[in-house]
């Protein structure tokens, strides 16, 4: 009798073991990459600027002890997939809310970089010159020049920072300009947040199309490349810029059921680690 119990359980834990086995099997094989359409959200903590837009930069220009209050109105910037910020054309230049106004030709070029936990920063140039009215004194020929640090304000979506550089009034002299700035609101609907929409096709590897979409609406069109094992149960994603957004990476590690697990990467030139 005890032998015939003893063989029972032994034949059980087989029998168990075995099935143990078969469960995991069937596990394994359910196992699929993500398909069809996915979209991720990226909230501020990964935090992806446009900055493309049209702005006033307004500072103070001191001259012998004394300050005025120097605005370039109209400065369009235009943020590349790479992050280079360019922009030229006709700017309106305002000394003391008024008191003269007048316009010039701008040329204007800097970059966005950072993200990743860090400070986004804003290195920009720009140089104004032209001839006109200034103070009623025609004919004035005049050169701005300034260089501008700043780093976006996430609680405030403005850009802060500081200005320098020089004013040269041909009939009136000099003025310089070595300040803190007054605030810049950023674009239109810029915020930080982006979305990145996948599209899989149904293959043997995992391919298929993709857009990292930022706030303002702005689509970067993206390959869409990777693997999947079903021993992790995790898809490997590769997003690779192209048509006109080469430049621009992002990878992101998905499960089957398509929950990002991690994303690295750089859009316009600011890098993305979540």
């Amino acid at each position: 009798m005890a032998d015939e119990r003893f063989f029972n359980m032994t034949a059980m834990k087989r029998l168990l073991g075995c099935l143990a086995l078969v469960a995991l099997s069937l596990q394994i094989s359910r196992a699929q990459p993500p398909s069809g359409q996915l979209s991720i959200p990226f909230s501020t903590r990964s935090p992806v600027y446009d900055l493309t837009g049209s702005y006033t930069l307004d500072q103070p220009m001191g001259v012998r002890g004394a300050s005025n209050d120097l605005a370039l109105l109209g400065i369009v910037l235009n943020n590349d997939v790479h992050g280079n910020l360019a922009g030229s054309g006709v700017v309106v230049i305002d000394i003391n809310s008024g008191a003269s106004d007048f316009t010039g030709n701008y040329t204007a070029n800097g970059r966005i970089s950072g993200g990743a936990g860090k400070l986004t920063r804003v290195t920009l140039s720009v140089h104004v010159s032209g001839e006109d009215t200034v103070f009623g004194v025609p004919n004035t020929r005049f050169n701005i020049s300034v260089q501008y640090n700043l780093t976006v304000d996430p609680g405030t979506l403005t850009l802060m920072g500081t200005a320098r550089g020089e004013a040269n009034f041909a009939k009136f002299g000099n003025g310089r300009i070595d300040s803190e700035m007054v605030p810049i609101p950023l674009p239109a609907n810029v915020d930080g947040t982006w979305m990145a929409d996948l599209n899989f096709l149904a293959l043997s590897r995992i391919s298929g199309s993709a857009q990292v979409v930022l706030a303002n609406g702005r689509a970067l069109q993206m390959s869409l490349t990777g693997s999947f094992s079903t021993r992790t149960d995790l898809a490997k994603v590769r997003l690779s810029g192209i048509n006109g957004s080469q430049g621009n990476m992002l990878n992101l590690n998905l499960s089957s059921s398509g929950d990002l697990q991690s994303a690295t990467g750089k859009i316009l030139g600011q890098t993305v680690r979540q």
